[in-house]
């Protein structure tokens, strides 16, 4: 089974003597063949690039690359990872009607301090459900 890997890295290495693309040399690489990503990215595209892939709804294998990526990222940016998490993943969206029905049956209720909202994040929060 070896051999498979010894030939096809000899053809990979043949093709790129011959100045093909690494791309594109690297279609006689057999599936189960290791690979290293260098990936240049910002934290904004990080979020949506783990929004998506790191989702339950993602195909297992990406979702454990986009597992040990937030791994890497989260102890560099903590604050950021934090937002993100508190604003986006942990976040629901809320149609009209839904909105409607909170309002309705909030009645006036607006106890927040037991919530831990800051003043800033009780304003907004009441902004939101003019």
């Amino acid at each position: 089974m070896f051999r498979i890997f010894d030939g096809a890295k000899t053809a990979y290495h043949n093709l790129l003597d011959w100045d093909l693309s690494r791309e594109l040399a690297r279609l006689v690489l057999p599936v189960a063949n290791y690979t290293e990503v260098i990936w240049k990215i910002d934290l904004n595209n990080f979020f949506k690039f783990y929004h998506l892939r790191g989702d339950s709804h993602a195909q297992e294998e990406i979702q454990q690359f986009a597992n040990a990526m937030w791994e890497l990222i989260e102890p560099k940016f903590p604050i950021c990872c934090e937002a993100f998490e508190d604003y986006v993943l942990n976040a629901k969206t809320f149609s009209e009607k839904e909105m409607a029905i909170i309002k309705d049956n909030l009645q006036g209720s607006w106890e927040m301090a037991k919530y831990g909202l800051s003043e800033r994040e009780s304003k907004e929060f009441l902004e939101k459900l003019k």
